[in-house]
């Protein structure tokens, strides 16, 4: 039976064999990447809570946006990045990004595998808990948040009106925005800023309450996160990103050579 430990013995200069040791050949998770499990963790469970405390506050916000219009002046500007949480938009970027870097486009259909299931996981709960729209809301016989629930399974009776909580569109800006970051760093900031004002846009035009809107953005890191992080993905853009400042002034094919390899290109050294 094979030997699941080694011993390793070294010689000192007195020529006594020190006392051996024994190392396990068991692969150990990285302790980095355990961090970032606990991140995502606690990152998603944050706005979970999140949202379960916005239930409280659901109806004040919903009133003074959707009937009192507090944010009119800002209607328009938030309605352009709606496109960003939706699938036909996707797609868009989807096509942008393998034109304007080739060197993309073979991470493509995971791209859109990931945000895809993001969002489809945002429509699993809408079939499976009726929530009537803000806008479809009947404002004069409401009381509670508890109203708003119309019970279980509402594709078969309500229909769109019914299947508020939790906002896909969200779920696929926020899927979307993460898998982007992880492409391209220099957008880390950039990516997260449209998605945050998709889910306000929902918000502001009556298609979801806040509460909705944050459970989305949490299935949509949650989602998009794991997909990276799962051993069937695990290899999704292996240099990182597919930008880097290297690239500035680089080669023009758009391809990355490290400069300490040369035999390495596209950011991938010879050793693996």
């Amino acid at each position: 039976m094979k030997s699941r430990f080694r011993v390793i013995s070294d010689v000192g200069e007195s020529g006594e064999v020190s006392i051996p040791a024994m190392e396990s050949d068991r692969p150990r998770v990285p302790a980095h990447l355990s961090d970032q499990w606990s991140s995502i963790g606690s990152t998603v469970g944050i706005l979970l809570i999140m949202g379960i405390g916005a239930l409280f506050i659901d109806l004040s916000v919903s009133w003074g946006l959707n009937q009192q219009h507090l944010l009119q002046p800002i209607h328009r500007t938030l309605e352009m990045a709606e496109p960003f949480g939706d699938f036909a938009g996707v797609i868009l970027v989807t096509i942008g990004i393998g034109i304007l870097k080739p060197t993309a486009r073979r991470h493509l259909p995971l791209l859109l595998l990931g945000v895809a299931t993001a969002g489809l996981t945002a429509d699993v709960f809408k079939m499976l808990v009726g929530r009537v729209r803000p806008t479809n809301l009947d404002w004069s016989v409401v009381r509670t948040v508890g109203d708003t629930f119309t019970g279980w399974l509402p594709f078969i009776h309500g229909g769109w009106k019914h299947q508020s909580f939790p906002s896909a569109h969200t779920a696929t800006a926020w899927g979307l925005a993460m898998l982007l970051v992880r492409m391209f760093p220099r957008g880390k900031w950039f990516f997260p800023v449209v998605a945050f004002c998709v889910g306000f846009q929902r918000v502001e035009t009556g298609s979801h309450f806040l509460s909705d809107a944050i459970f989305g953005t949490a299935i949509g890191i949650g989602v998009s996160c794991v997909w990276l992080k799962t051993p069937l993905f695990g290899d999704f853009l292996p240099v990182t990103a597919i930008e880097r400042d290297e690239f500035d002034g680089g080669n023009p094919n758009g391809e990355h050579r490290n400069p300490s390899d040369k035999s390495s290109v596209g950011g991938e050294s010879s050793a693996g």
